[in-house]
């Protein structure tokens, strides 16, 4: 009793055959048709006994280029013999039907296996790259975008903004992230030595390169970025990820931590502005604007003292690791498998195409009439 597989690959290969049968004239399905399933049944069967799917594999190799053939000179020579052309058209594929099999097998195979070792050859060739991605979420503050005129304090945003998302996509590929990512990997020195020779690079050569590996994507319905790096060292691609992920947050915090003290200066040369004018006021006879520039020079020093609160503070992280990138364990490029099956296809194509113009050549060379021959005669 044949396994579940065995039943699930011969069962598929024998109802692509009955759908090919269509390919051939109605009269021809009807006298040939059940006599053609049943070979092709029985041939399934020992083909898979022999050696499974690679077994039929070459059965479909021998049958497939069989079928296009017999079924285009089947329905050409079944038109209307009353048109001329199509007559014509159909004498001139009915040659030999072994010689056009053997001559579009024959061809098929050759560009169908020389097409798959080129591209088989081709992938193994190709330098192999790893990938290797880590995870960060990121909070958006009040300075990612224009706050309200007076606006000292970094907070967290929750209104919606389309654009921040690829906003921080440029600010991670920006020279402000990458060149800390560089310096801190020594990269102008390592790649140096890598690609060309020893001889350093500068800081914009190495930023191309870099560039050029990153790759970053939102993961859909949540506020975390993948920064994925690829590299042919699947350590090194680890090591630059991570480093990507950390000078952004070290950016990120930066800028938030500048904006914090630069609040503090301004509200502390506010004030001190302030007490120069409450001197000045104290000279002057006018109780009234002293009382006001005191009761204001207050709300000053609260806040200024509230700003400096909030600097020693801590504060929500906007930019957190969730995942740090491992080294890889398998390339991802190339994909060898895929490389491979798009080869055969192509190679089927291609074989296809070129034993059907093989075929026509030997059916133009065998129907073309014969020269006559030229008689010389000689001077007497």
């Amino acid at each position: 009793m044949p396994r579940p597989q065995t039943s699930r690959a011969v069962a598929l290969s024998e109802s692509t055959f009955q759908r090919l049968l269509l390919a051939y004239p109605r009269a021809h399905r009807d006298k040939f048709g059940e006599d053609m399933a049943q070979v092709f049944r029985d041939q399934c069967r020992d083909a898979w006994r022999e050696s499974n799917n690679w077994g039929l594999a070459k059965l479909w190799l021998r049958v497939l280029p069989d079928v296009i053939n017999t079924s285009l000179w089947e329905r050409l020579s079944n038109l209307n013999p009353r048109k001329t052309i199509m007559s014509k058209l159909a004498e001139l594929f009915r040659i030999n039907s072994t010689a056009s099999v053997v001559t579009f097998g024959t061809v098929f195979m050759v560009v169908f296996l020389i097409t798959i070792i080129l591209a088989t050859a081709i992938t193994f060739i190709l330098p192999e790259s790893y990938a290797s991605t880590a995870r960060i979420k990121v909070e958006r503050a009040v300075f990612d975008t224009p706050p309200a005129r007076g606006t000292n304090v970094v907070n967290v945003r929750t209104d919606y903004d389309p654009y921040f998302i690829q906003t921080e996509f440029e600010v991670i590929q920006s020279e402000l992230v990458l060149s800390n990512v560089i310096s801190r990997l020594n990269l102008n020195v390592e790649w140096g030595k890598k690609f060309f020779n020893g001889e350093i690079l500068k800081t914009t050569e190495t930023m191309e390169i870099l560039k050029g590996r990153i790759s970053l994507m939102p993961v859909r319905g949540t506020k975390l970025i993948s920064i994925t790096i690829y590299d042919d060292d699947k350590n090194e691609a680890a090591r630059i990820a991570n480093a990507v992920a950390e000078s952004y947050r070290d950016y990120r915090e930066a800028l938030a931590t500048g904006i914090r003290e630069k609040s503090v200066d301004v509200l502390s040369e506010a004030y001190q502005q302030e007490e120069a004018e409450i001197q000045t006021a104290r000279t002057q006879p006018d109780a009234d604007k002293l009382a006001q520039l005191q009761d204001a020079h207050k709300l000053l020093l609260a806040k200024l003292e509230a700003a400096k609160l909030e600097l020693r503070l801590p504060h929500v992280q906007l930019v957190s690791i969730v995942d740090t990138a491992e080294p890889g364990m398998y390339p991802v490029k190339p994909n060898k498998a895929l490389n491979i099956v798009l080869g055969a296809i192509i190679g089927a194509v291609l074989g296809t195409i070129a034993g059907t113009v093989a075929v026509l050549g030997l059916t133009f060379l065998r129907r073309s009439p014969p020269k006559p021959a030229v008689l010389t005669t000689s001077k007497p």
